[in-house]
């Protein structure tokens, strides 16, 4: 069993050199160009890119332009929407756009949430003492 393997493993490594060599010689036989020639071509057809790599820069530069002017006026619309969701549309909006939300009242959401967190623990320890025990009841 050994000997079989070893007998493909072998017919295996030469087929995968006699492929490398064929592929090598057809390569060279049917290359058009020389690689000087080719290296030429391949220079021209690069310069031959370059007004569209400009005109592509600028599209993409007017484009962000369009797209910043489209999301302060969705800001603006959301934010004036008499709708619930308006407030928070805004806000998450003003996340993107400036990496901080503020609430309604002009406080960053980290303010709010330490407000909101200073009010739930006054409300809980005063509920605490003020609680009747079962010997008052």
């Amino acid at each position: 069993m050994r000997r079989e393997e070893s007998r493909h493993d072998f017919a295996f490594i030469a087929g995968v050199i006699v492929g490398a060599v064929s592929g090598a010689l057809v390569t060279l036989a049917l290359t058009p160009l020389s690689g000087a020639q080719t290296r030429e071509k391949v220079m021209e057809r690069v310069g031959d890119l370059e007004p569209m790599k400009e005109r592509a820069t600028g599209l993409a530069t007017s484009g962000k332009h369009l797209v910043e002017t489209g999301r302060g006026i969705a800001v603006d619309l959301v934010a004036k929407s008499p709708l619930p969701f308006g407030e928070h549309v805004a806000a998450e909006a003003d996340v993107a756009a400036h990496g901080t939300m503020t609430t309604h009242d002009g406080m960053t959401l980290a303010e709010d949430t330490t407000e909101r967190n200073e009010l739930a623990a006054a409300t809980t320890t005063r509920a605490a003492t003020t609680r009747p025990t079962d010997d008052q009841g």
